[in-house]
């Protein structure tokens, strides 16, 4: 029985020196943060240092342009609240040898409306394969309709939606 979960919170920064950068040269830096992510690890055989620090090594990165970095790692009890509601949640697995992560997004909690999309569609699920640096492969979407139907591509979806 699992007794807890691992929580890690990321900071991203964004370099606004390269918006004037004629990529000569050294890039100016003038970096300016622009918020984080919520990553969430609910198998605690994967939250030994040795785990966290590979997933680090997943999440973490920086280039001219953009870097995201680890500020805070928790544990917590299994049950608690991690983000607003409104924020997105970046869970972690592994799956035959590959590190996933599916970021779900609440849009309606409760009956009511607290993202930015149709009202007729409750949750977006994207899950990904993940590699060093944020490297992402084998994109999956998944909707879910406050009607209980599913939809796995925006093809699907606007026919669910044209369907309502």
């Amino acid at each position: 029985m699992i007794n807890k979960k691992l929580v890690i919170t990321t900071q991203i920064r964004e370099n606004y020196g390269t918006h004037t950068w004629d990529g000569l040269g050294e890039c100016p830096a003038y970096w300016k943060n622009k918020g984080g992510n919520t990553y969430v690890v609910h198998n605690e055989e994967l939250m030994d240092a040795d785990s966290i620090a590979e997933i680090q090594t997943l999440i973490e990165f920086e280039d001219n342009h953009f870097s995201e970095e680890t500020i805070s790692t928790v544990f917590v009890d299994p049950l608690d609240h991690v983000a607003e509601d409104y924020k997105t949640i970046h869970t972690i697995v592994k799956h035959n040898g590959k590190w996933i992560v599916i970021r779900t997004a609440e849009n309606v909690v409760n009956g009511e409306l607290v993202g930015c999309w149709r009202e007729e569609i409750k949750t977006i699920s994207r899950t990904d394969e993940i590699g060093v640096g944020g490297e992402k492969s084998n994109h999956t979407v998944e909707y879910e309709l406050v009607n209980g139907r599913f939809a796995h591509s925006e093809e699907e979806l606007t026919e669910e939606l044209n369907a309502i």
